[in-house]
């Protein structure tokens, strides 16, 4: 198979991009899953407010990976844990990542995930790097914990579904040391929002027998 090609999309790709996300959503088995974008907030991430990576095999878009700038927005992840006004300005979504199902299996969830991340740091305009992802996907997950993000909290988003809330600072090189590991079922909803309210954030994920498991550690910022 020919290698992917990874590369900066525009407003000039909308159109595709729609049309790739239609058929992801057509494809889903749970519609919880995923949240569809609407055209407006397409074109906001391929616009001004945001930046967005695909990927291309033989030319035609097979994944999409996109950015979103809230500033102000009340839909600003920031609010979600507590950050302070000036520190929301600098928070970014990673809002929604989209590959044909034909095309997966070619890690390119994480791939351009890397590339969007490095021209982030590159454009320097954000500090927060944040997310949203369903418990019940646990791809998803693993590719942004893979990505440095942290599982910083746990509640109802996007009309009462559950998400985990993630986290990476691009500007701070502190290292999460393993303190008081612990690992809990991904199906242990109110356990695992117990131990977030503790202090505890999720650091990885491990597939076990019965389902995954989320490695919990103690927060200790040195």
């Amino acid at each position: 198979m020919s290698t992917f090609a990874i590369e900066q999309l525009f407003l000039e790709d909308l159109e595709e991009v729609a049309a790739l996300q239609q058929k992801v959503v057509e494809y889903l088995k749970d519609e919880s899953l995923y949240v569809p974008s609407s055209t407006k907030e397409f074109e906001a991430m391929l616009g001004e407010k945001g930046l967005a990576v695909g990927a291309k095999y033989k030319g035609d878009l097979v994944g999409f990976f996109m950015a979103f700038f809230p500033a102000e927005s009340s839909k600003n992840l920031g609010l979600d844990i507590g950050l302070e006004k000036e520190a929301q300005d600098e928070v970014v979504h990673l809002e929604c990542v989209v590959v044909d199902p034909k095309y997966r299996g070619h890690q390119l969830q994480q791939k351009m995930g890397q590339v969007l991340i490095q021209r982030l740091r590159n454009q320097g305009r954000a500090r927060y790097l944040m997310a949203t992802v369903s418990p019940y996907n646990p791809h998803s997950l693993s590719n942004l914990l893979s990505m440095g993000l942290l599982i910083v909290a746990l509640k109802e988003k996007y009309n009462n579904v559950l998400r985990y809330i993630l986290l990476k600072d691009i500007k701070d090189d502190t290292i999460i040391e393993n303190i008081e590991p612990i690992a809990l079922s991904g199906e242990a909803i109110a356990e695992q929002m117990l131990w977030l309210e503790r202090g505890y954030l999720g650091i990885g994920l491990d597939r076990v027998q019965d389902g995954v498991q989320i490695r919990y550690v103690k927060y200790n910022k040195v």
